[in-house]
């Protein structure tokens, strides 16, 4: 197993991973808000120009030390504080040839993200060994994604675990509740809200 995450600059990566058995949600926000004075017309007001996806995962928590992990993360983020990164874990892309150590450049089986690519994206791939490799997509087509950091080690069709983005995020809460189902498993629903506007920040 060996790491190659790049383009994160210093924000922590949270890697707890989430319950996928329980139904996992996530949604897409057009960061508006409606605004209506007494005896006047509600009118909309945009926050932000870019849509931003909002998540909601829950965790088990099988051993203490994974209880642990999670408790000490968001306390060290302070809640909605804090900013990190989070890896979106499904399939955003498939790969459709083989990628090899040196290349900038992954071809992908068509798709129509480019359609919605903003230019602060960053990918996020989990080989099958666990090694992780980050990289910001510097520009992309339906069938090709380009980064200005080349790959350190191969990326075969045959290894690839998952294949998508990793998100600069916050909680979107200020508190989480465990529930025990025995002293050492747990369980908690935690809410996330993507940073459109602060990825090169």
């Amino acid at each position: 197993m060996a790491n190659s995450l790049l383009d994160l600059g210093t924000d922590p990566v949270f890697t707890a991973s989430p319950n996928w058995q329980s139904s996992p949600s996530a949604g897409l926000d057009t960061g508006r808000e409606v605004i209506q004075y007494n005896q006047a017309y509600p009118s909309i007001r945009s926050l932000t120009l870019n849509n931003f996806r909002t998540m909601q995962y829950s965790y088990f928590n099988r051993t203490k030390a994974e209880e642990y992990y999670l408790i000490n993360f968001f306390y060290t983020q302070r809640g909605r504080l804090k900013r990190f990164w989070l890896p979106v874990n499904y399939q955003e892309f498939f790969l459709d040839s083989d990628a090899l150590s040196g290349q900038f450049t992954l071809i992908i089986k068509a798709s129509n993200f480019y359609t919605n690519w903003k230019g602060y994206e960053r990918l996020y791939i989990v080989l099958k060994d666990g090694s992780r490799i980050t990289r910001k997509i510097s520009s992309i087509t339906d069938v090709e994604i380009a980064f200005s950091n080349a790959l350190t080690q191969d990326v075969l069709i045959t290894n690839v675990r998952t294949f998508g983005l990793i998100l600069l995020a916050r909680f979107d809460q200020d508190e989480i509740e465990l529930r025990h189902t025995t002293d050492n498993l747990s369980e908690c629903q935690i809410a996330f809200k993507e940073l459109p506007d602060e990825y090169d920040l």
